[in-house]
């Protein structure tokens, strides 16, 4: 009787025990988008002023992704004249570009009349192919000069001085007023 009780109890304990066993995970984890676009791109800037025929051209920009919380990006355009910041964008992967979109505070300095920095507001949209070697990225500031549109283009020097040459863009060197300021949003 006190080998049946075991086996009984032996029994219940191994039913009970089956379902907590489970074949091996295999199954990678998947890589979210908003770190595959992560890196900093080197390239141009060409400025579209709406009252303004002419477009400006900066040379030796930056793009900086990084990837932030919830799948979500935020992109730093470090630049002589439309230094940008987009925090909590959302990355989206369309046709092989990865889809970065959302609001953006441009800070721009020396234009007010006491000097100091503006903030601006608008919208920002970047695509970046999946093997990082395209990148682009429009920067739209409705409320600035009539309507402002900062194009990012990732280039060589090489094709930075060929775009230059096409778009007949007026080039704009120097130190920025805005070097050395930290634009990260609060």
């Amino acid at each position: 009787m006190k080998t049946l009780k075991t086996l009984c109890l032996c029994g219940t304990l191994l039913a009970a025990a089956l379902p907590l066993t489970s074949c091996s995970d295999d199954d990678d984890e998947p890589t979210l988008l908003n770190e595959s676009v992560c890196g900093t791109y080197d390239g141009y800037t060409c400025t579209y002023i709406k009252y303004s025929d002419v477009p400006m051209f900066f040379k030796g920009e930056q793009l900086v992704v990084t990837s932030t919380k919830g799948n979500t990006a935020s992109v730093e355009l470090v630049s002589q004249a439309w230094s940008t910041v987009a925090e909590g964008c959302t990355v989206s992967l369309t046709d092989g570009y990865y889809v970065i979109e959302g609001a953006a505070t441009s800070y721009i300095g020396g234009h007010l009349e006491n000097g100091e920095v503006g903030a601006y507001y608008g919208t920002l949209t970047a695509t970046i192919s999946e093997d990082g070697s395209e990148c682009e990225c429009d920067i739209s500031l409705p409320g600035v000069m009539g309507g402002v549109t900062v194009q990012f283009v990732k280039a060589t020097e090489e094709e930075q001085e060929e775009a230059q040459e096409e778009t007949g863009g007026v080039s704009i060197t120097g130190p920025s007023s805005l070097d050395g300021l930290d634009f990260q949003q609060e």
